[in-house]
Order: structure tokens, then C-alpha cells, then sequence
């Protein structure tokens, strides 16, 4: 409500109304953690459930490894109970089976498709060796008819080596197929949103973008890598320091593009921002990625 005064000659004359924005003019961002290879419970979780309040981003997106030891309850529970929302949510190599994990989260199956803030997360368990046919065609299906502007693949274990802990090779069956949908539905990719590799980095594999989230809880000494693999140019964009970082995603359903910021847990410091969006500008660092 606004308060608008007019003096005239005669008197003070008051008008109390209200002023109205067309609805093209509202802005309407959803605002999600992502947050990998977190489940475990202790002073780090807490230290990064501290920061994600300070923020006041409820909306989670698990990329896997969410159960290293101890109970989903024990590790989550006081999570729920601050209004946490467990949204989007990938199957990892820890777990404490597929099934137990399913349940516990709410996740409608082992791989999905939903759509939240107009943009469609696609969701698959890299870690299941036995369905990977079945996943490959379901995903090349998926991307097939989804037409929304902003399309992001969830999984766990990167489909290109990033970091000395881990190769590409652990998956080798999920990834070579991967890399084959890539070849053909890569435009239609936004960005994948990975895990697995305990670091915060932006990446390219080719021209699809990579998030790596998976530095909230521990945080490995890795280097940034560059190199090229059956004419595919890997390369960090971007690699955060070694401090825990989450990674704070954020959709505008008005627009085409999406922002993901690495937040530093312990002080809530932005450490890079990239941008995210389709053909003309596939990912666009921000001079705070120095």
C-alpha cells in the first residue's frame, strides 16, 4: 500500500491507494541447494545445514550419496524437522539401498522426470549397472518430447574423469551410453548436476555445461583438469578453494537462463556464479570466479 500526499491552497488532501503491477513486471525466482555426498551426520552436516538456514533455501537437490553410515532418520530427520525439502534426489554409491532410499526421500522411483520453477530435472541412478538400457531409452525419451527451456540431467558419478580420486571408468557401461545421448540430445541439455567427486567446480564436457557439488561436507585437494578424450575437450571452468561450498541454484520461471552461485559455508561468501542457458549461452562465469 502507498501513501501518496497533494498539497493544494485550501488543504492537505490524502489518498490512500493501491498500486498494481502488470503481471508480466513479477519477478518469481525458485531458489535450490544442491548439495552431494552430504549423508553423513556430525559437526560438518551441521555446519552446512547452519548455512543453508542462513540463506533460507529449503528446496534440496540431492546428487547422490546421501547415506554414508547410521540411519537416513539419523542423518536427515533434524533436516525435515527445520521445514527441509528433499525435492530432487539421485541414488549414489552410498546408500543404504535403493529401495530404503526411495522411501525415506519420497522419490516417485529409481529414475524420474519432474518439473519445478518451469525447468525439468531429469533424474537417474548412475550407480544401477543392471538397468542401464532401460534408463539410456527412458532419458533419450524424455529429452525427446520435454520442451521446457531449461533442462537439467541429476546424477551421481560424472560421466568425464574430474578429479584424481575417481575415473569415469567406475560406470564405464552408464557413461559410454551417456556420452552417446550427449552426441545427440546435447543442445537440449542445460546442465548436469553431478556429484561423487568431493569439490565444488563448473566444467565443460564439450559444450554441456557440469556442476560438481559434492564439497558441502568434505572437501578434497584436487586440481583443475583439462584435456581431451575421444574429441570431447574436458575442463574446469572453475575450481573453488579448499572450503566446504554448497551450491545455491536459482530459476527465474520468467526466463530462459538459471544461476548457480558456490556458497562458502562458514560465512556465506559467494565464491563463483555461473549462468546457465541454452544455444546462444551455455555457461557464462561471473568476475566473481577469479
Amino acid at each position: 500500500m502507498s501513501q501518496v500526499l497533494f498539497r493544494t491552497s485550501m488543504a492537505l488532501i490524502t489518498l490512500i491507494g493501491f498500486i498494481s503491477f502488470p503481471a508480466s513486471a513479477k519477478i518469481s525466482v525458485e531458489q535450490m541447494a544442491v548439495i552431494g555426498d552430504a549423508g553423513k551426520s556430525g559437526r560438518a552436516l551441521d555446519q552446512l545445514k547452519a548455512s543453508l538456514l542462513r540463506e533460507q533455501v529449503f528446496s534440496i537437490v540431492m546428487p547422490g550419496d546421501n547415506l554414508y553410515s547410521g540411519s537416513y532418520s539419523s542423518v536427515w530427520d533434524s533436516w525435515k524437522n527445520k521445514d527441509f525439502m528433499f525435492d530432487i534426489v539421485a541414488i549414489g554409491n552410498h546408500n543404504g539401498g535403493y529401495k530404503a532410499e526411495m522411501q525415506y526421500f519420497g522419490m516417485p522411483a529409481e529414475y524420474y522426470s519432474i518439473v519445478k520453477a518451469g525447468a525439468r530435472f531429469i533424474v537417474l541412478n548412475s550407480d544401477n549397472k543392471a538397468n542401464v538400457t532401460q534408463q539410456i531409452d527412458w532419458l533419450k525419451n524424455e529429452l525427446e518430447k520435454a520442451s521446457e527451456k531449461l533442462i537439467f540431467l541429476v546424477y551421481h558419478h560424472p560421466t568425464y574423469t574430474v578429479s584424481q580420486s575417481h575415473t569415469w571408468g567406475e560406470k564405464k557401461e552408464f557413461q559410454v551410453a551417456m556420452r552417446n545421448v550427449f552426441k545427440i540430445y546435447g543442445s537440449k541439455i542445460t546442465a548436469l548436476l553431478l556429484g561423487h567427486d568431493h569439490m565444488s567446480s563448473f566444467l565443460t564436457f564439450g559444450d554441456i555445461p557440469a556442476v560438481v557439488a559434492g564439497a558441502g561436507r568434505e572437501v578434497r585437494n584436487e586440481t583443475a583438469v583439462s584435456y581431451n578424450e575421444g574429441g570431447v575437450r574436458v575442463q574446469a571452468r572453475y575450481l573453488a578453494p579448499r572450503n566446504a561450498h554448497w551450491a545455491l541454484l536459482e530459476i527465474d520461471e520468467n526466463s530462459e537462463t538459471a544461476s548457480i552461485h558456490f556458497v562458502r559455508v562458514h560465512d556465506q561468501h559467494r565464491s563463483c556464479t555461473a549462468n546457465f542457458g541454452n544455444q546462444a549461452m551455455r555457461l557464462e562465469l561471473e568476475d566473481n570466479c577469479n
